[in-house]
């Protein structure tokens, strides 16, 4: 559930959101979304839980400031416990509808993210964001991803985290060259089915500067931020190419504004 508020969120262009490997141990009934949002610096917290009821699941969101602990949104949402991607669609529509404007940013959605088409399939993608990065569980979350995008090829998040995972094992593993390119094909079919997937754009513009590839990285960089001129990845991906082209003073000039966007991160 978080994973999925997460994806929402990451397709508007004022918002930076915490990726769930840094938010996912703030779990439990006693956490103060307080000092959760000072230890990982950000302005708001949505937290929640859900209740299982008989065949039907019913969620509680909730959006708290962080200065001055003051709520400033809440909803439930109820749907077939079995019909994860029913849930999934209700929670976005909500979160579009009534989040997002309290946050001051509804202008800024950008509505085009691809929606999963096979529930099997989208089932096995959730399972696959909670296994963890060691080397073992992250080749069985490989099997599982590659199983999700045959049976559902359309849905790029599941693209993009297939994309994370075979990089994970091409450098923290034996996976080697073979699922270097695994990762880079990935990430590349993400950003075709939705070109607004930054983190999947700019880990493959990483990609090409790991293979020295610096030419095609600054053109794919410099579309990126121009595209995306208020996102901080954008713009420190922007810096890490010029940091490996050998030009500090301009690798400078984009994590300025990178860390003016987001000072926390």
């Amino acid at each position: 559930l978080a994973d999925e508020i997460a994806n929402t969120l990451t397709y508007t262009r004022s918002l930076d959101v915490r990726p769930s490997a840094i938010t996912r141990k703030f779990v439990g009934n006693d956490i103060d979304p307080q000092r959760a949002g000072r230890e990982v610096h950000v302005a708001n917290i949505i937290t929640g839980h859900f209740l299982k009821q008989g065949d039907r699941l019913l969620i509680t969101l909730e959006a708290i400031q962080v200065d001055g602990n003051r709520l400033l949104w809440q909803t439930n949402v109820t749907a077939p416990a079995e019909d994860l991607i029913a849930l999934q669609a209700q929670m976005a529509a909500q979160m579009r509808q009534g989040l997002l404007p309290a946050l001051g940013a509804a202008g800024g959605f950008l509505d085009t993210g691809t929606r999963p088409k096979n529930a099997e399939a989208y089932d096995l993608y959730l399972h696959s964001l909670a296994l963890p990065h060691d080397a073992g569980p992250n080749k069985d979350a490989i099997a599982v991803l590659e199983h999700v995008v045959e049976v559902d090829p359309t849905y790029a998040p599941a693209w993009e985290q297939l994309g994370l995972r075979c990089y994970y094992d091409a450098d923290y593993s034996d996976g080697g060259e073979a699922m270097f390119q695994r990762s880079s094909k990935a990430y590349e079919r993400a950003v075709e089915l939705d070109p607004n997937r930054i983190v999947a754009d700019g880990q493959l513009i990483n990609n090409h500067v790991e293979r020295g590839e610096l030419g095609k990285a600054y053109q794919e960089a410099q579309v990126l931020v121009k595209r995306r001129p208020e996102s901080a990845q954008a713009h420190f991906t922007m810096g890490y190419v010029y940091r490996y082209a050998g030009m500090l003073e301009q690798s400078t000039s984009e994590c300025n504004p990178a860390l003016a966007l987001d000072p926390g991160n």
